[in-house]
């Protein structure tokens, strides 16, 4: 009964804010990290039903995005380099928020990676980057 109702909780939470779609996972890592282990029968098992409605509603979500907001074509076309830049700028960029909150906003202008990626594949621009990657890595940016 706990567990249907932990799911109908989880579900609304899901129409409130997509991102708790990745609840299940994180409960899993905290079992890992409290445990050091991950047992099948006792964490796995019980998350089905949360990893099936997170996929579900992620792919529900994306699809609205799609059809209804019009998040496509080729404003949203990203090569993997590409999405592999915005990831880590995206991560540096909230955590730096996090620490040093100045010019704050509600929505921010949008990044401009796709001439990064062009040149990441040729040697000594690959290699700047990577270099400029590591360097905001140590200085904890």
């Amino acid at each position: 009964m706990t567990a249907t109702y932990a799911l109908g909780l989880f579900i609304l939470g899901m129409m409130s804010k997509s991102v708790i779609a990745t609840l299940p996972m994180s409960l899993l890592a905290v079992f890992w990290w409290k445990r050091g282990k991950i047992s099948w029968k006792n964490d796995v098992i019980p998350l089905i039903p949360f990893f099936a409605a997170g996929i579900a509603y992620g792919l529900f979500t994306a699809w609205v995005e799609r059809a209804f907001i019009g998040a496509e074509g080729g404003a949203f076309t990203f090569t993997i380099i590409e999405r592999c830049l915005i990831a880590g700028r995206t991560t540096w960029f909230y955590l730096s928020k996090i620490f040093v909150p100045m010019n704050l906003m509600f929505m921010y202008p949008r990044w401009n990676v796709s001439h990064l990626a062009k040149s990441a594949g040729d040697g000594p621009q690959a290699r700047e980057i990577t270099g400029r990657l590591a360097a905001l890595g140590k200085a904890g940016y």
